[in-house]
């Protein structure tokens, strides 16, 4: 036998050429139906049980994914708890207290002033004047005011054409002196015009005029030696040129 293609012999049995590979027709169609006759034929009932297993086999798949699309996309967001008024105050309390610290540390953080120097005392400048007395004289059971034109003395003699002198005496027995004086001109000679009084408090003495009780029910008395040292309410009398005498 030779080949178709080439011509080359093919020997018996062969069922390609050897020279050029192509197949030989009549081994051809004897080696497909060897095949045809080797092939078991398929039974019908597997062929039955095969469709069923890939039936359910399938739907096993699809139910498997329609369960994940739904717990991962589909699932609704279950609804949060509603917040309570306490909740909220809580949380309101809470932001309040977070701004607190978070304002002191701002004010912590922010570095002191320094004090400002105190400047220096002036050396031509004069010191600051005694705040002035509230009354001329004080003590606990009364106290006196006098003209601002007298000046206190220790009980010196006034000179002429000078203010008009006044002391205090407090004897510690619950007497208190009082006494004013004045210098003017008599012709040839300077005289002295005095006015003097003695305040006597719980009892009065030989001569005392009862003046009033203070305000725990103490009596006080008055003792006049010249008039023109306490003012009584007399028409004549000037009130700003008399010492005025107020219990407690």
């Amino acid at each position: 036998m030779f080949c178709n293609e080439c011509g080359h012999e093919i020997p018996e049995g062969a069922q390609f050429c050897g020279e050029c590979g192509a197949p030989v027709p009549g081994a051809t169609r004897s080696v497909q139906a060897d095949a045809e006759k080797n092939v078991a034929p398929v039974h019908p009932r597997r062929r039955t049980a095969a469709i069923a297993a890939l039936s359910v086999l399938s739907l096993a798949v699809v139910a498997v994914a329609v369960y994940v699309i739904y717990a991962l996309v589909l699932e609704p967001t279950p609804a949060a708890d509603p917040v309570t008024d306490d909740a909220l105050e809580t949380m309101q309390n809470a932001d309040d207290g977070d701004a607190a610290d978070t304002d002191a540390l701002s004010v912590t953080s922010e570095p002191e002033p320094e004090p400002e120097p105190e400047p220096e005392p002036d050396p031509d400048r004069d010191p600051d004047p005694a705040p002035a007395p509230a009354h001329d004289f004080e003590c606990e059971y009364f106290y006196l005011d006098v003209p601002d034109s007298w000046v206190l003395s220790d009980g010196a003699s006034p000179e002429l054409g000078g203010p008009t002198l006044w002391y205090a005496e407090p004897r510690g027995d619950g007497t208190y002196h009082f006494a004013q004086s004045t210098a003017f001109s008599a012709g040839d000679y300077v005289e002295y015009e005095t006015g003097a009084c003695t305040v006597i408090v719980g009892s009065g003495a030989g001569g005392a005029t009862y003046f009033g009780s203070t305000s725990d029910g103490t009596p006080v008395y008055v003792a006049e030696a010249s008039a023109g040292f306490l003012y009584h309410g007399y028409d004549f009398e000037v009130p700003s040129e008399c010492a005025h005498l107020t219990l407690k």
